[in-house]
This record gives structure tokens, C-alpha cells and sequence, in this order.
């Protein structure tokens, strides 16, 4: 089951990204992240692992797994009965980024789970990328600016992997 949401951010791409990685500075501006810190210390790359926190969730640490340096990455943590494997994808458009989101669940119960899953799965997605854009627009940017952008795009977006 995969589960999209995207958005656009009017903000250099180079600064989304930016904050994207910077898993640490997480519950400043993600709503949805109560603790976040890497575990390693090396520069962010395929390998690199955090602790995350989030509601109704235990903590749970996210490894790397791909990386496309200033545009991508992807992770992946392990439960019970499913694994989770999550993307950021970042496009230049016009004078921002369009910011992708997805979760896929992958495992034995994952379409069972993704039933009841996926509606607070896409919550969650919306409300990260809602929290990055103001973040991002407003207290990472001194001066926003009025930039033509895609009409506001939300994408529900749940397919099942048969």
C-alpha cells in the first residue's frame, strides 16, 4: 500500500532540503514528530539512522537505503508485521520546490494494516508538509515573496501492491 501526499513550497529547493535533512530540527517544525535524532554522526547519506517519536508509535529507527544528494531520499524501519519504507522527493517548479511525501507498506499484513492505516498515514504526510512549507516560507525566510506556484496539490493516493 503506498500513501502520497505532495505539496508546493515557496523556497529554494537547496533550503527545503536542507531542512528536510536536518533530522534533529524535526519537531520544530513537523507536528507530528514528538522526539527526532540521528543516531550517527557521519554527513547525511545511505547508512545514516534516527531515532524517531511519533503519536500512537513507539520509537523507531529509520535507515537510509537511497539517496539523490539535494533531491531524494528514502528509508525504511521494521515492526511486528510490517515494514515501512518512506520517501522525500524535492523538485525545483518555478521559484520553490514541490515536495513529495510517500509511505509504503510492505509485509504479510501490510494491506490488512494499510485499511485502517492509510487514513492516518495521509494525515500525518499532510501535516508534515504542511508544517516543512510554513516553516520554510516564514521562519527559515526573512522576506517570502508572492510567486506563481501549482494550484495547492493534495494527493491521496493509496494503491495496493497485489
Amino acid at each position: 500500500m503506498l500513501i502520497t501526499h505532495s505539496t508546493f513550497i515557496a523556497s529554494p529547493i537547496q533550503q527545503v532540503w536542507k531542512t528536510t535533512t536536518d533530522i534533529n530540527s524535526w519537531t520544530d517544525w513537523a507536528p507530528t514528530v514528538q522526539t527526532a535524532h540521528r543516531i550517527d554522526k557521519l554527513g547525511f547519506g545511505v547508512g545514516s539512522q534516527a531515532i524517531i517519536k511519533q503519536p500512537m508509535q513507539s520509537r523507531t529507527v529509520w535507515t537510509v537505503t537511497e539517496i539523490t544528494d539535494g533531491q531524494f531520499f528514502a528509508w525504511e524501519t521494521s515492526g511486528k508485521a510490517f515494514r515501512m519504507r518512506a520517501t522525500h522527493r524535492l523538485a525545483s517548479y518555478d521559484n520553490g520546490t514541490n515536495c513529495t511525501l510517500t509511505v509504503k507498506l510492505v509485509g504479510p499484513v501490510a494491506i490488512i494494516c494499510a485499511v485502517f492505516l492509510a487514513p492516518l498515514i495521509w494525515l500525518a504526510l499532510m501535516q508534515e508538509n504542511r508544517g516543512l512549507k510554513r516553516w520554510c516560507e516564514t521562519v527559515r525566510r526573512p522576506n517570502p515573496t508572492t510567486t506563481t506556484h501549482p494550484p495547492h496539490t493534495t494527493v491521496c493516493d493509496a494503491k495496493a501492491d497485489l
